[in-house]
């Protein structure tokens, strides 16, 4: 059952371990890591000190043993022992026969410390080694000699310095390490928290996307030759493209919203504009097929009434045909062609429609040449110079202009009309719109002329603007760029 429950123990260790966050494993390994290294070291520091000190003890023994075998023999050797040895020192002579003197040592010295000699048939001569005392609470360094006499004279010193240079160390170096782990634990905790801080703002920067805010970003600011500094980089780039395919695609969404709902209603008025023709031509059909057409001359009236509103609904047709054309943006010519000499034009079949009216045109002057399709801009100004005649007084005058503005060649057709208020001007290029509803369907107007206007003039890469106010006439301003 143990041996069940001790690697459950360690998996659960080791899972702890990985759902602990970033930071604190970085840390938690740098600080292993310093720590081991603190051990080796310090470890090692202690075998080096304790071996130069054993070394420093185990001269001065063989120097004292070198005197000792040279010297007097034991009776005077306390004053001798004094002189050469440390206080905590302990002399001993052995005969042949192994019988030992009595200890020659300091007085201070308990004799439950004196050192355990082994006896001298058991060691090398002349060899330091190291015994314990009697009672094995001390550390001795011993070396046996021969003196002249034949004695064998044990020279021991005891170890406390040694040990008490090597405790004070272990203590300081345990009060370095302490110290330098703590300010590594604190340093590196901060250092990494800093380093870390760029991906907790990629972690908020992803939460602000997931919320719907696609414009957030990283831009930690650091170098991008930096591995964070990369990452935030390449995330800013994802980012700006997911930004980009999202904004696209909910464009093409808009826009296809917006096309079908144009075409909802370009079909339902459509569907309107031709029921008006399809209804008079029934219904002077029906009349001729119930007899109502007694002589030729009503005959003729309703066949010329047919013919009128065949040619009205080909028209209409015409013009629907012509704006889903340009709804498929389809491109259109790109010839060069004078604005002037269109807008001169537009003035001569302007004065052929309505012969009294002041139609003022354009001066002879250099041309104003743009790109585009010749046929369809001179529809645009005959469409805008006949709204103008439409929906104006025989005596209100006309004037078309043409300019040079900026990269744009720009044709402006002014009247003296009664002019539209912001209502009706903010619907004027729409689709079917009439202004003035039962004077538009008795001349014939289908809604279309100025909405193909926009299209096409939209189609050439230019705008066209209307400035009008109630009782101040409206001016149609047309900008197409000039030609490169």
């Amino acid at each position: 059952m143990s041996a069940t429950r001790q690697p459950s123990s360690v998996s659960g260790l080791i899972r702890r371990w990985r759902d602990q966050p970033l930071r604190v494993q970085l840390v938690v390994v740098l600080v292993a890591m310093v720590t081991i290294a603190l051990v080796v070291s310090a470890l090692a520091t202690n075998v080096l000190l304790e071996r130069t000190l054993t070394q420093r003890v185990d001269r001065q023994l063989t120097s004292e043993a070198d005197r000792l075998a040279n010297g007097p023999g034991p009776r005077p050797l306390e004053a001798a022992g004094r002189a050469g040895l440390p206080s905590q020192y302990v002399i001993q002579f052995f005969d042949d026969a192994g019988n030992a003197s009595d200890p020659i040592a300091d007085d201070r010295l308990d004799p439950a410390d004196y050192p355990d000699l082994p006896s001298p048939d058991e060691v090398t001569l002349d060899e330091p080694l190291t015994v314990s005392s009697v009672d094995d609470g001390r550390q001795w360094r011993v070396v046996f000699t021969t003196t002249r006499d034949g004695l064998t004279a044990a020279v021991a010193v005891g170890l406390d310095d040694v040990s008490a240079t090597l405790t004070q160390l272990r203590w300081i170096e345990l009060a370095i390490a302490a110290v330098v782990l703590l300010a590594l634990a604190l340093v590196s905790s901060a250092v990494v928290r800093r380093s870390l801080r760029p991906l907790v703002e990629v972690e908020a920067t992803a939460e602000s996307i997931a919320a719907g805010d696609l414009t957030a970003r990283v831009d930690t600011g650091l170098d991008p030759r930096t591995e964070v500094g990369a990452l935030s980089a390449s995330l800013d780039t994802m980012l700006g493209h997911i930004e980009d395919a999202v904004r696209n695609r909910e464009e093409e969404a808009r826009r296809a919203e917006e096309s079908e709902r144009r075409m909802r209603r370009f079909v339902a008025d459509a569907s309107h504009e031709l029921r008006t023709p399809l209804t008079s031509i029934r219904g002077f059909a029906e009349l001729y097929g119930q007899g109502a057409a007694a002589d030729q001359a009503t005959v003729d009236r309703f066949m010329g009434r047919i013919r009128q509103e065949a040619d009205r609904m080909g028209v209409l047709v015409e013009d629907l045909l012509l704006l889903a054309r340009l709804d498929q943006e389809r491109p259109l010519l790109q010839d060069p062609v004078d604005l002037r000499e269109l807008a001169r034009d537009a003035a001569v079949d302007a004065r052929a429609v309505q012969p009294d009216r002041v139609i003022v045109a354009p001066d002879a002057g250099a041309p104003v040449v743009v790109e585009g399709d010749e046929a369809r801009l001179r529809q645009v100004l005959g469409n805008i110079v006949g709204n103008a005649l439409a929906h104006t007084p025989v005596d209100a005058e006309v004037r078309i202009d043409v300019s040079i503005d900026g990269d744009d060649g720009v044709v402006a057709v002014s009247d003296a009309g009664p002019g539209l208020d912001p209502q009706q001007a903010d619907h004027v290029f729409e689709r079917f719109y009439r202004a003035d509803e039962a004077r538009s369907r008795e001349d014939g107007g289908s809604g279309l002329g100025l909405a193909i206007v926009s299209a096409l003039v939209a189609g050439h890469g230019g705008r066209v603007d209307l400035d009008t106010a109630p009782g101040e006439g409206a001016t149609f301003t047309v900008r197409i760029p000039l030609a490169r």
